[in-house]
């Protein structure tokens, strides 16, 4: 969707309308599990179960007033968090560079959201951010180098997809390879045999319990909501896989929305349950910034792929 470097410039060729599709998959759907998730954020499985338990196979943003204790009430019914926010952070860079990934960039826009958010929205902070980006936003060095660990294989697996890359006879994603692909690329990034093969378990992953979302003093671990993503990938059903990873408690806003990227990347927009899409708080302040970057790569948004 980008380029990285100075002699490299974004493509302004009109993808399909099936790239189209995806490519707003995966940003609703990223916000959307984002926004489930935080019904749950910081709960654990049993906590989840407690309070949700009766409720889970028709979820909907309106069950947030279940559990309005502070944490939650920092937000509104069918907003997102953090989370998403960093994203549209990263468009608003592109936008601002002309496609080009600048680092630099992106770094001053996240430390100016940290002091004020999105101030349009009504912000007057940045809310919910981690322990980790906090601590490496306030390092004095943070604009000057702010991309010291990076963790590629989510990347990748979308742009596989977007790339209509290992696709079956019928159309279909192999995902297997797709992962093999994310390994390939994502293990570069480590040294040794026992780090590559935590990599490998949690993209293999087929049994969500085996990620133990909700372990204590582990939950903003990244792999997890690496895991959690590749775990969904895996699935077909977008309601059901949401609401699974909404259920196991953690830091369940990252876990989904990460899930929720990359579902929405491989079924498309008409996965999406047309309450968890049309009553985002936000949606039509996303629709302008989604806008702004398609005119920014010259792209038509064709609205007939939006269509249930």
């Amino acid at each position: 969707m980008a380029s990285s470097g100075d002699s490299e410039t974004a493509s302004h060729n009109q993808p399909s309308p099936e790239t189209m599709d995806r490519i707003l998959a995966t940003i609703y759907g990223q916000c959307i599990g984002d926004a489930i998730g935080l019904l749950t954020e910081f709960l654990s499985k049993s906590e989840a179960k407690l309070y949700y338990g009766k409720v889970a196979k028709e979820l909907e943003y309106l069950h947030k007033q279940i559990v309005c204790d502070g944490h939650r009430s920092r937000w509104e019914e069918g907003d997102w968090t953090d989370d998403s926010d960093q994203m549209i952070l990263i468009m608003r860079s592109l936008v601002d560079c002309g496609g080009k990934v600048d680092p630099v960039d992106f770094a001053k826009k996240l430390r100016t959201w940290i002091q004020k958010g999105f101030s349009e929205l009504g912000d007057f902070a940045g809310l919910g951010l981690g322990a980790t980006t906090s601590k490496v936003t306030s390092h004095p060095d943070y604009l000057k180098d702010p991309h010291e660990a990076s963790t590629v294989a989510v990347s990748v697996a979308i742009a596989t997809m977007l790339q209509g890359k290992h696709k079956d006879k019928k159309g279909k994603f192999k995902v297997k390879e797709i992962i093999q692909d994310a390994y390939t690329y994502a293990s570069t990034c480590l040294e040794t045999d026992t780090e590559k093969k935590d990599l490998m378990f949690y993209l293999q992953c087929d049994n969500i319990k085996d990620l133990k979302l909700d372990e204590a003093d582990k939950i903003g671990y990244t792999y997890k909501s690496m895991g959690t993503g590749f775990w969904a990938l895996k699935q077909d059903d977008f309601r059901k896989t949401i609401t699974k990873i909404m259920m196991q408690g953690g830091d369940a806003d990252s876990n989904a929305c990460v899930g929720g990227a990359l579902l929405g990347c491989k079924l498309g927009m008409s996965a999406f349950p047309e309450p968890w899409l049309t009553k985002l708080l936000h949606k039509d302040w996303l629709d302008n910034e989604i806008k702004k970057y398609f005119e920014m790569m010259k792209w038509e948004r064709n609205e007939k792929s939006e269509e249930k």
